[in-house]
């Protein structure tokens, strides 16, 4: 069997475990000996607690979201205002300016067309 059989068999076997477990405990909690309001209550409680949870997630990655835009315009204007800076200071005659994507050690990053 091969290093990547082994894998899936193991990512398979971690799915249906996982699964079992949750179907399992999932049985027990609503066939424990309780009256039904008070399974309905804790039922109630664990909803609202993983709705909290999941509206606080999405509230942090929204902010997380709008504080990356808000970095990335300010690097989108500085590097506008450093290329408007150099056109200016290099002339006329520059019609394209652009960023290599990997700058090699003995290079320049920059081209000047």
């Amino acid at each position: 069997m091969s290093k990547t059989d082994t894998q899936m068999n193991l990512k398979d076997f971690m799915i249906g475990a996982a699964f079992g477990v949750a179907l399992g405990a999932t049985l027990a909690y609503l066939t424990a000996p309780k009256a039904g309001k008070e399974v309905r209550d804790d039922i109630n409680k664990k909803f609202n607690y993983v709705r909290d949870k999941g509206q606080k997630i999405v509230l942090d990655v929204k902010t997380q979201s709008t504080d990356m835009i808000g970095k990335m315009a300010e690097v989108k204007d500085k590097v506008q205002n450093k290329l408007t800076s150099i056109k200016e200071n290099i002339g006329e005659g520059v019609t394209e300016f652009t960023l290599k994507e990997e700058a090699e050690e003995d290079k320049d990053i920059y081209t000047v067309n």
